[in-house]
């Protein structure tokens, strides 16, 4: 029992030899994370669903708050410029709440009465930024 005894304490009192290699690779690593953030812009996203009104030509009518500025729509997994014909504002008086009503137009793989899953990209920042801002 003794043998035992003495071979943890001998552990305890043994300093690891890699610390310098240790503190060096982790402070690389944050410097590489803090460069990645600095750099890297993210979006906020708004998941909606459209309406396909296909009698002319094909168009997309969805309503977004007021409060999103779109930037970049995801449609079928691809990001697509904003083609807007037509954006109105309305009011539901149930729910006390304003939106805007838009109509996109030119969007192509689109079939006549289809619901189609939009993904609205809005508030473009930096990476850090939306962290920070995230945390206060």
């Amino acid at each position: 029992m003794e043998n035992l005894f003495q071979n943890k304490q001998a552990f305890l009192r043994k300093k690891p030899k890699n610390l310098f290699l240790v503190s060096i690779m982790f402070i690389l690593l944050l410097l590489i994370v803090l460069a990645i953030s600095l750099k890297v812009e993210v979006y906020d996203h708004y998941l909606t669903r459209g309406y396909v009104n296909c009698r002319e030509n094909c168009k997309i009518i969805v309503a977004i708050p007021t409060n999103i500025d779109i930037q970049k729509i995801k449609f079928n997994k691809k990001y697509i410029k904003p083609n807007i014909l037509s954006k109105t504002i309305e009011i539901d008086k149930e729910n006390v709440i304003s939106y805007y009503l838009y109509t996109f137009t030119n969007i192509y793989g689109l079939e006549d009465k289809e619901i189609v899953e939009l993904n609205f990209c809005y508030n473009k920042q930096r990476l850090l930024k939306k962290f920070i801002n995230s945390i206060f």
